[in-house]
């Protein structure tokens, strides 16, 4: 009977090393699955190269060999789109200098009682930058200054639709001395103070 229940004993520890084992195969063959169907194949941005443990597929870590090359291709990617942006950046801060040189000059102009040149380079600005009240505002005083009244009226006009709101500093301008008195120059006056009362 002892040799009974040793024999029982010996068998169950048997079967459960079995269990064991047939089981741990079964994880590995899960890990070697996960390897084999890792890469993006279906746009996945992450793999399992062991049961539970991600590979991140923009670091390339883990198992999954497959990742390591998309992993590369999107640090290049990023590395292209930062050199693109600071390309980008670095023209825009050209940009604003040749701006404000350009503005600087031709208020010097403007100052210098050289109207002319002053409106020529305004109006070179205002092709490149259409949009900008600030260039159209400085229009209109070079129109005005060169006594063209009907033009500093219309791109008065023009200035208030792109923004210009300041209708106090309308009032102190002396470069729009010569449209002040103008019906048409009283009526945008007017409007500017209304929509923008304070």
């Amino acid at each position: 009977m002892k040799k009974l229940l040793l024999l029982a004993i010996a068998l169950m520890v048997l079967m459960s090393f079995a269990v064991v084992s047939c089981q741990s195969n079964s994880a590995k063959a899960t890990s070697a699955n996960a390897v084999e169907i890792c890469p993006l194949k279906e746009l996945v941005k992450t793999c399992t190269g062991e049961v539970g443990k991600p590979c991140p597929i923009n670091e390339g870590k883990g198992p999954c060999e497959e990742c390591k090359p998309e992993a590369e291709r999107i640090k290049v990617e990023q590395e292209k789109a930062l050199a693109d942006i600071e390309h980008q950046v670095l023209l825009r801060e050209k940009l604003i200098e040749e701006f404000d040189r350009q503005t600087n000059m031709a208020l010097e102009y403007l100052k210098e009682k050289e109207y002319s040149k002053g409106l020529e380079i305004l109006m070179d600005l205002d092709t490149k930058f259409p949009d900008n009240y600030l260039i159209n505002y400085n229009i209109t005083c070079a129109y005005s200054l060169l006594g063209n009244k009907q033009e500093a009226i219309s791109s008065l006009h023009r200035t208030i639709q792109l923004g210009w709101m300041d209708w106090r500093h309308l009032d102190k301008d002396s470069d729009l001395d010569n449209i002040r008195n103008e019906e048409q120059y009283k009526k945008l006056r007017e409007a500017v103070e209304i929509i923008f009362p304070d």
